[in-house]
């Protein structure tokens, strides 16, 4: 609780993306008295948090204005809000770019501005943010490459650039920000392979890189993300083989890398990953035959492999797949019978063969 007002750059820094942003068409406006010294953003403005920070000064930590019908752009003063530790800028009408400044914001944890239409570069001072742990950015309408400078934040734990105008390669020094647990990268325009040392990020919980231009191997390293419990690449250009390292990944809940160049056989160790749900890996050209240890996976729910040069026969253990809803092996080359027994997969909802 703060019994002061905080100091004038601070109040300068508010007042302008008041200003900046039509404040007075927001949904929630602030009281803002055009004589600068009047105004005390700490006085419960909407949004605003404050803290005494050092010698008992008062100071704005946190600004939380998300849907709040804020239109405008982000002012290059918010770089003078130093002590600030979260600010939320979520689905509003934000335009222009994302200002260098915000590297000057040494104390910020958490940066939210999905669902706006934010346009220009990711700033490399972002790389100054020291204490950020979670940056939202998606859907927006961002350009050019991720910095490389993102590489730096290592107590980054959420970083979610989906659905922008992203191009370039992801930075090759991913591995160094050793805390992500979430990285979504999906439905941007990206290009190059997967960096070798993504297998670093060992905390890695969900990694989805959907609908982008990635080509290449899948590196053998991946298997290292022990906490993986999401893997989503499709639609993208990969090739080569599965790895079968990717058996080690034994959270994992989730494969779905359908609409990519994969070949060669399903490694005999993703009938490992006990914990499965879904395992998509239709329209490449995977080759050889289902394992009967496909059995394996009890708690599968999707098991979808059509449109591959698959061979041999359907595996008649698949009726000890209870939980199955979606079973797709149509245009293949599989041959012999249709095990009668597939009656038994009362939950099943699509059967495409």
């Amino acid at each position: 609780v703060c019994n002061s007002s905080p100091p004038v750059e601070e109040i300068e820094s508010v007042i302008d993306i008041f200003k900046a942003t039509d404040g007075d068409g927001w949904l929630h406006p602030w009281p803002v008295d055009p004589i600068v010294e009047n105004n005390n953003p700490c006085d419960y403005w909407y949004g605003v948090s404050c803290n005494p920070v050092d010698n008992n000064t008062c100071h704005v930590v946190g600004i939380s204005l998300q849907n709040n019908s804020l239109a405008g752009t982000i002012p290059e003063s918010i770089g003078g809000l130093s002590c600030m530790r979260s600010l939320y800028l979520s689905e509003n009408r934000l335009i222009g770019t994302i200002p260098r400044s915000m590297g000057n914001l040494s104390q910020l944890t958490i940066f939210e501005a999905f669902g706006n239409q934010l346009s220009g570069s990711i700033p490399s001072t972002v790389g100054n943010l020291s204490q950020l742990q979670t940056l939202l950015l998606n859907e927006n309408r961002l350009t050019r490459s991720v910095p490389d400078t993102i590489c730096q934040l290592t107590q980054l734990i959420e970083l979610e650039l989906q659905t922008n105008r992203l191009t370039g390669s992801i930075p090759q020094r991913i591995g160094e920000a050793k805390s992500l647990q979430f990285l979504s990268l999906d439905e941007n325009e990206l290009t190059g392979s997967i960096p070798f040392s993504i297998g670093k990020l060992v905390q890695l919980k969900r990694l989805t890189m959907t609908r982008n231009h990635l080509f290449g191997s899948i590196p053998s390293s991946i298997g290292n993300l022990s906490s993986l419990e999401e893997l989503i690449l499709i639609d993208n250009y990969l090739s080569g083989t599965i790895p079968d390292t990717m058996g080690n990944l034994i959270q994992l809940g989730a494969i779905e890398m359908f609409s990519n160049r994969l070949e060669g056989s399903i490694p005999s160790s993703i009938y490992n990953l006990v914990h499965l749900r879904d395992l998509q890996l239709n329209y490449n050209f995977l080759t050889g035959s289902i394992s009967s240890s496909i059995a394996n996976l009890s708690s599968l729910t999707f098991f979808v492999l059509d449109n591959n040069q698959l061979t041999g026969s359907i595996p008649l253990c698949l009726t000890n797949l209870r939980r199955l809803q979606f079973l797709q092996l149509c245009n293949n080359h599989l041959s012999g019978t249709i095990p009668s027994n597939l009656g038994y997969l009362d939950k099943l909802v699509i059967l495409y063969l």
